[in-house]
């Protein structure tokens, strides 16, 4: 969702929040709001988007840690979050969250997964210096940073950070760098953008693939 556009077009975000009903009424618990007396658009434009979102976001986390919702968010749950985003918004276009969902996803990851490839086991988060260090090396802002920083945060496990950084600094791209991967690890790469694509719902990223 384009947070700029949606700040603008409150149908956009009643819409996408009306059309997953455990969303919505997790959002109706958190606010406290009685059904009869509930208006998402009086909520969102009380406090804005953004803020809203991350009220939202820690509701959830919460959630997922303790087993139950608290009876009221602590955004300070999603510092790491917030970081994350921060750190990726010099190569990510304004306006859009793919920052923070990606920061989502991975603090969900730690939490939830118990057999992860050996290379993200725990918080995937961790290390992530290395990966911003080749994201710099592309030079320009992009729409889907999250795969670009899965695919790099992969690549840069998989062959080492100086290989992918030497070979990136020589004007090689990225399906060339893919080929080096043995079997196993292509099949690794992605099987998990497929996961983490699946998990937000992104219909467009299968639509190049041609199945």
């Amino acid at each position: 969702m384009n947070i700029q556009s949606a700040a603008k077009d409150m149908g956009l975000i009643h819409s996408t929040i009306y059309s997953m009903p455990s969303l919505l009424a997790m959002i109706k618990k958190m606010t406290g709001q009685r059904e009869e007396s509930f208006i998402l658009e009086k909520e969102v434009k009380a406090q804005g988007w953004k803020p809203f979102e991350s009220r939202i976001a820690a509701f959830y986390l919460e959630k997922k840690m303790r087993g139950e919702y608290p009876k009221k968010e602590d955004t300070k749950i999603l510092k790491e979050i917030l970081e994350f985003e921060d750190q990726l918004s010099s190569f990510s276009i304004a306006g859009y969250s793919r920052s923070f969902q990606l920061g989502m996803y991975y603090k969900l990851w730690s939490i939830e997964s118990k057999d992860l490839d050996a290379s993200f086991q725990g918080n995937p988060m961790i290390g992530k210096e290395h990966t911003l260090e080749l994201i710099r090396l592309t030079g320009s802002r992009v729409l889907q940073v999250d795969y670009l920083y899965i695919v790099l945060q992969h690549l840069g496990t998989y062959l080492g950070v100086d290989k992918v950084k030497y070979h990136l600094e020589n004007g090689e791209d990225y399906f060339s760098l893919y080929d080096l991967l043995d079997r196993d690890l292509k099949e690794s790469l992605i099987h998990n953008l497929l996961t983490y694509s699946a998990s937000i719902d992104d219909k467009e990223f299968f639509l190049p693939l041609e199945l």
